[in-house]
């Protein structure tokens, strides 16, 4: 899971995204880092961030080749990402001027995704546990996000998609 905010830090207007790798539901690596360059709008915080998210992927894919885990686990690897204009400048493969300092990360993103090594998902920003992790949240919502990532419960309302992968 991904998340980035635009401009928080109010000295530097620079953004920073969260990271967090889960296997079965519990969080086993969380990241938050704030980004080199200024972002003008949303999406161009967003893109850096699901890049983060990729490496720190491939870096647990290559641990699990010599783990005895199915392969299916981890290919293709899913990025969940509250940001539906990051999802589609990455698998259009558009680099707009808006976009224009960023689209190396674009075109990998893009490549790895038609190569079915990742899969970009969208995620509600409420059941995005990366989120506690660029803004600050109410307390009941921190402390709900808190419980999913350390494996407490996992609770999403019936009627989204990720009710279904809910842990029998």
């Amino acid at each position: 899971m991904v998340d980035s905010d635009h401009a928080r830090d109010n000295a530097t207007r620079r953004s920073c995204h969260c990271v967090l790798a889960l296997i079965c539901g519990v969080v086993i690596h969380w990241k938050m880092q704030q980004q080199k360059c200024i972002s003008i709008h949303s999406t161009e915080s967003e893109i850096p961030g699901g890049f983060a998210a990729t490496k720190e992927g491939q870096n647990l894919q290559n641990m699990f080749m010599f783990l005895p885990v199915p392969n299916t686990i981890c290919r293709p690897l899913p990025i969940y990402c509250d940001s539906q204009p990051a999802i589609d400048s990455v698998i259009a493969n558009t680099v707009t001027s808006r976009v224009k300092k960023i689209a190396i990360p674009i075109m990998y993103l893009h490549n790895l995704v038609n190569d079915g090594t990742i899969s970009l998902r969208k995620i509600g920003t409420k059941l995005n546990l990366a989120d506690s992790g660029t803004k600050p949240n109410p307390a009941p919502t921190h402390f709900d996000h808190f419980d999913q990532a350390i494996g407490v419960r996992f609770d999403p309302p019936t009627d989204l998609e990720h009710y279904k992968q809910t842990p029998p």
